[in-house]
């Protein structure tokens, strides 16, 4: 588990293919894509925003591969899933 003022993130799963990770968000998460790899989301609780686009509680979304800094924000957890 990795713990900063504004995010803890827990691995859930891993293997040479994919890796599942829980997001709590408190006020920011910044992440970025790899040029080879898209990232799945699920919205588990809460809601915020996703580079100004509207999440909420139940929502899915896939972030392209080599979309590069993307940023989420305010109190909102998540499942996200990488294809490695």
């Amino acid at each position: 588990v990795v713990h900063s003022n504004n995010e803890q993130i827990q691995e859930l799963a891993s293997s040479n293919v994919f890796k599942v990770e829980k997001i709590v968000c408190k006020k920011k998460f910044e992440g970025i894509t790899s040029l080879s790899s898209c990232e799945a989301y699920c919205v588990i609780n809460g809601s915020g925003t996703i580079d100004g686009n509207s999440i909420n509680k139940g929502d899915s979304f896939i972030i392209p591969a080599n979309y590069g800094k993307y940023i989420i924000k305010r109190n909102i957890e998540l499942i996200k899933t990488i294809i490695k």
